[in-house]
């Protein structure tokens, strides 16, 4: 064995490996280049004297040959590329001379043509020696070598554990839907596969037992029940952990061999597989059915496919499904063509790409800085200065492109809410079967964007907030029963746009809020005198107290009072608010609004005194001067001003930010009426300067928790303008009169 053999045989088995893990369906250019990078490797094995080697390849072959021209493989290419996978595995150890077992290779090699339906002509299984690939340090992983697919590896295990863990609570539901245990089934397959090249034995068989319970689960000889649930879900926690463990030690530049203890969990797949096997049989896989796809796309309804399938198999020739909707007037041929193109594996799958996190907000800040440069070149005196009709309709191209550029920019950084939403639904699940209720999860709005770098500060409150509404809201089911009620609970996480904001709202159809017991508990720990009165909102607001909670006992789910102060203390950290609204015996909703805190955004730049700041446009409703029969000053009030018939407290800027200079006469400034979910304001400022976009700046921690201020923005002069939080205003105005 050459050092250069073994050298180059590494690289082209990198190739294979970055190749599997970037191929879409249908890629004919990278089955193409996994087919030459195999080829390349069986003339190697040939030169270096590896006859496994020159096997597998050969076997590799077979396999990309059948992929790519046989159609009846299309939806097997998940398990293709597995078995691909696993061949190049085979062949690193191979080349490192860290073993050749020609059983281990026989394994694959039946397991891939059962499979796929091909045969490997001129593979004789030979009696096992001993074995290079037994359990041991040779046969762990060593992260010395191919960091980059570890990192890739990290990457796409923990989104497919996700999907997985999502697709199991919604396989629990709905036990006989195939597509979702063969998806179920693919991402694991496809863990299996990677993981095995990578040489992480303990993940690879982790992956490799629980699939197989998987796939006599969809052959129908072991049914979806509880006990497989669970164990499925103690593979995905177990293979969380190992893959938590390979980023760590990535990440702190480690380079051992990993090893894990996997026995108990192994064991307790074995047991569950062992159970009575379903009556019946037949596996379950294959392509999704004409019929299924027509419905997912919304095409027809499931009433109207059932009426037809009813007809079709009523009729003596079975005429196919598409031409009985087709004449039933349901569907048109334009849609059975499209349902069948994506039956066939034809329809293109946009195309992704992964880009490092830092270099995104590296770009976004790129792009701010370019939005501040833009302003301060169409603001220089002597730029206005030039008198050229050519020069200002390149600078108004170059406006126009900065504003596309930014728009593209702040879309980036904007992430739909559903994976936060997803990872939901095992929490209700857990919650449900600990606290031995009936829940079930609904989620509205999955599709909402949310700036990513607020994702990880909403996830806490959320969990926070479904513990609360699981353990005080929803009823056990003899208690619902007893009201009238389903006895299965139901809990609705929302999200949608509103305005500048997105509002997060978790919903409940349990037992609501008894005001009179909050209150009655808060007098009791001294939070309010006895002789109080307060509204709703007011005492609904008592439950965010530190260490307060209605609890008659602390359970391991909630009671202990310190998860809605947390809720609080992240929303105000985020600038939002928090709003109850719940019936008694009828059910709650928290509603967290959260601004659209992005990198840029749109505003109205006013002047106070010698000061400039900055409203934020979309709370803007509009502006005017003041009339002196229309300003009123009331007592314990403060002023007020009526605009179209509504009075509004007016806020002199100046006065609470303590503006020198700013001015004093009313009738002679500004009023910008601003709204929030408290209501309007009417701010007085001097001056409005007109709207501009710009680019948030942190004030840095000396002032960055001053209330009423949200940042700082570098205004087309060069100078600091103040960006206004309203929200903020709203509470200072709200505990002082306007004019005091």
């Amino acid at each position: 064995m050459s050092e250069q053999g073994s050298a180059r045989a590494a690289a082209l088995l990198d190739q294979v490996a970055v190749a599997i893990l970037t191929s879409s369906p249908g890629d004919m250019r990278k089955l193409g280049e996994i087919l030459s990078s195999f080829e390349e490797l069986g003339r190697l094995g040939e030169a270096e004297g590896w006859p496994e080697v020159v096997e597998a390849a050969k076997a590799a072959d077979g396999i990309l040959t059948a992929l790519m021209f046989k159609d009846d493989l299309r939806d097997a290419r998940e398990d293709a590329l597995g078995y691909l996978s696993s061949l190049a595995m085979f062949c690193q150890r191979a080349a490192r001379g860290e073993g050749r077992d020609r059983a281990e290779l026989a394994k694959i090699l039946s397991e891939s043509a059962a499979r796929l339906g091909i045969e490997f002509a001129g593979f004789e299984r030979e009696p096992a020696g001993p074995s290079g690939g037994e359990k041991g340090p040779q046969g762990a992983a060593a992260l010395d070598q191919d960091r980059e697919l570890y990192t890739d590896f990290i990457t796409e295990s923990n989104e497919h554990l996700q999907a997985i863990e999502v697709k199991m609570v919604d396989l629990e539901a709905s036990p006989d839907d195939r597509e979702i245990i063969n998806a179920i089934f693919r991402g694991f397959h496809t863990i299996k596969g990677v993981s095995g090249f990578l040489n992480l034995k303990d993940v690879n068989e982790l992956a490799h037992r629980t699939e197989t319970l998987l796939d006599l689960c969809r052959q129908g000889k072991v049914p979806i029940s509880s006990p497989v649930i669970d164990v499925v879900f103690e593979a995905i926690d177990a293979m969380k952990g190992m893959v938590r463990d390979v980023s760590e030690k990535i990440a702190a530049g480690a380079t051992e061999r990993l090893l894990w203890d996997n026995s108990a969990i192994i064991g307790h797949v074995e047991q569950v597989q062992a159970g009575r096997p379903a009556a019946g049989g037949g596996g379950i896989s294959g392509p999704p059915l004409l019929g299924d796809i027509l419905v997912e796309q919304g095409k027809v309804d499931r009433k109207d496919l059932e009426s037809a399938v009813a007809e079709q198999l009523g009729t003596p020739d079975h005429p196919p499904i598409g031409k009985v909707l087709m004449e039933g007037g349901k569907v048109t041929a334009k849609d059975v063509a499209q349902a069948l193109r994506v039956q066939k594996g034809g329809v293109s799958v946009a195309q992704d790409i992964r880009v490092d996190v830092g270099k995104l907000d590296g770009l976004v800040d790129m792009v701010g800085e370019l939005v501040i440069a833009q302003a301060l070149v169409c603001n220089d005196p002597d730029v206005k200065a030039i008198e050229s009709p050519r020069f200002y309709r390149n600078m108004s191209q170059l406006s126009r492109i900065t504003s596309e550029l930014q728009k593209i920019a702040m879309a980036m950084r904007m992430v739909p809410i559903r994976n936060t939403f997803q990872k939901m639904s095992r929490l209700v699940r857990d919650l449900a079967k600990k606290s031995g209720k009936e829940v079930s999860l609904r989620m509205e709005g999955e599709e909402t964007e949310i700036d990513r770098n607020m994702v990880e500060e909403i996830h806490d409150p959320l969990v926070h907030m479904i513990r609360n509404s699981m353990d005080h809201g929803v009823e056990p089911a003899d208690v619902r029963a007893g009201q009238g009620k389903t006895p299965f609970g139901t809990v609705t996480l929302r999200a949608f746009h509103q305005g500048g904001y997105v509002v997060l709202a978790v919903e409940d159809d349990g037992r609501g809020i008894d005001p009179g017991k909050v209150l009655a508990k808060a007098r009791e720990r001294g939070l309010v005198a006895e002789d109080a009165t307060l509204s709703e909102q007011e005492t609904f607001a008592l439950l965010f107290e530190p260490g307060f909670s209605t609890a008659e006992k602390v359970t391991d789910i909630s009671g202990r009072g310190v998860g809605m102060d947390v809720v609080r203390k992240n929303v105000e950290k985020l600038r939002g608010t928090i709003e109850i609204k719940s019936r008694l015996g009828h059910g709650s909703i928290f509603s967290i609004k959260i601004p659209l805190t992005l990198a840029i955004i749109d505003g109205i730049v006013v002047r106070v005194g010698k000061e400039r700041y900055v409203i934020p446009a979309n709370i803007v409703v509009e502006s005017l001067r003041p009339l002196k029969e229309d300003h009123f000053t009331v007592e314990h009030q403060g002023e007020l001003i009526r605009v179209r018939g509504d009075l509004l407290p007016l806020v002199r800027l100046g006065r609470i930010l303590d503006v020198p200079g700013a001015g004093t006469d009313p009738f002679n400034a500004i009023a910008v009426v601003v709204e929030h979910d408290k209501g309007k304001r009417a701010l007085l400022v001097d001056e409005l300067l007109g709207k501009q976009e710009v680019v948030i700046k942190s004030l840095g921690g000396g002032v960055a928790a001053v209330r009423g201020i949200s940042g700082g923005a570098i205004m087309g002069d060069g100078r600091v303008g103040l960006i206004l939080d309203v929200a903020g205003l709203f509470a200072l105005t709200g505990r002082q009169p306007a004019c005091a």
